[in-house]
């Protein structure tokens, strides 16, 4: 889960690097202004856009409102805010304690205290009593039932697998397991020329706030008449990319981890990894129609299921039959389907039933 890190940093400087490297310890990922830095865009269009790709927003209210903007004569702290409320986000208030607000921030504050939706306030001393009050938040995030009802499909619709593309993507490449996952309107139009060309445009941003490239990574980028899409490259870059079609269908990628003797694949570590690039992809969709959800491995031939941690220190593996024949490649009939809207809500339900669904396929050829 991505948690955007919202506040001044005067006088909330040890805050924000305690919860950053806190929420990081959790297996959760911060999002702050301090790592937007190296970005090619400017900084409060890289903050807004990192709101938009979190799957959480948490607000931490101290003495100091910050200097307004020209344009909207708000602070970026209460900017942030209003895009959290716009994208409907979890928002989760923390209010500092014993200091004295100045004007701007008591009548802020004020009004994010009116929030209805909020689901989460409290006030904090210092960072160490403020690091357990948002473990608890994010726990209660965790642990809530996403109360979004998955539509069953009759009928898959088509997929546009990455091995069916036609030609080799760039970073596709080895025998190393690569996920894929593909989110897929359902009775969606084909998008207009001009949309797939924004979509272009969104892929690097969103592909860097939302953890999938790295900010020091090398990224190509390729379009033809159907498909735009960005990918890493580099030579310690991993086989990871995204792919916006006209059809409106996102598709993201991952090689997974692996050491000499192949990828060892667990239902735990694929529900971790499905629902990271499914909210990867959530940022992407160009479309706010219902969407179905699938996925892929590709190759197969040198993976095992067991446990992830054994990565690097096992001596032997015993491969499947996938190995006899090659690559191989389990790929997924797309069965439910949600609102774009609350994909990242049920993230975790989804990705949870497909990679059951993926393992009871690869134990099929053992």
């Amino acid at each position: 889960m991505v948690i955007f890190i919202s506040s001044v940093r005067r006088g909330l400087a040890d805050e924000r690097d305690a919860v950053a490297a806190m929420i990081t310890a959790l297996g959760h990922r911060p999002s702050r202004f301090e790592d937007f830095t190296a970005l090619p865009v400017p900084p409060r269009k890289a903050c807004l856009d990192a709101v938009a790709a979190a799957d959480a927003y948490l607000l931490l209210l101290g003495e100091h409102y910050g200097d307004r903007t020209p344009d909207t004569g708000l602070a970026p702290t209460e900017e942030e805010f209003n895009a959290a409320v716009a994208r409907d986000l979890p928002v989760i208030v923390m209010r500092k304690a014993l200091v004295v607000m100045d004007a701007d921030q008591a009548a802020f504050a004020q009004r994010v205290e009116n929030y209805e939706a909020g689901r989460f306030r409290s006030a904090f001393s210092s960072a160490a009593d403020l690091l357990p009050k948002v473990t608890a938040a994010i726990k209660g995030l965790t642990e809530a039932p996403s109360q979004v009802t998955l539509q069953r499909l009759d009928q898959s619709p088509p997929i546009p697998w990455l091995g069916e593309a036609g030609r080799s993507l760039p970073g596709r490449a080895g025998q190393s397991t690569t996920l894929e996952v593909h989110i897929v309107p359902v009775g969606g139009s084909r998008l207009a020329a001009s949309v797939l060309e924004e979509g272009r445009h969104k892929l690097a941003g969103m592909g860097r706030t939302t953890g999938l490239f790295s900010d020091d990574q090398a990224l190509t980028f390729g379009a033809d008449t159907e498909f735009v899409w960005a990918v890493a490259l580099g030579r310690n870059a991993s086989q990871t990319g995204v792919r916006l079609s006209r059809s409106g269908v996102v598709s993201i990628w991952r090689q997974l981890r692996s050491d000499n003797l192949g990828t060892i694949i667990s239902a735990d570590s694929l529900t971790t990894e499905i629902a990271e690039l499914i909210r990867v992809g959530a940022t992407v969709l160009m479309s706010q129609s219902t969407v179905a959800v699938t996925a892929a491995l590709d190759p197969v031939g040198m993976a095992v299921e067991g446990d992830t941690h054994e990565l690097g220190r096992r001596t032997t593996a015993s491969f499947s039959s996938f190995a006899m024949t090659g690559r191989g490649s389990i790929r997924l009939a797309a069965e439910v389907a949600a609102p774009a809207s609350e994909l990242r809500r049920v993230a975790t339900d989804i990705s949870r039933e497909l990679a059951v669904r993926l393992l009871q396929a690869f134990r099929a050829q053992a």
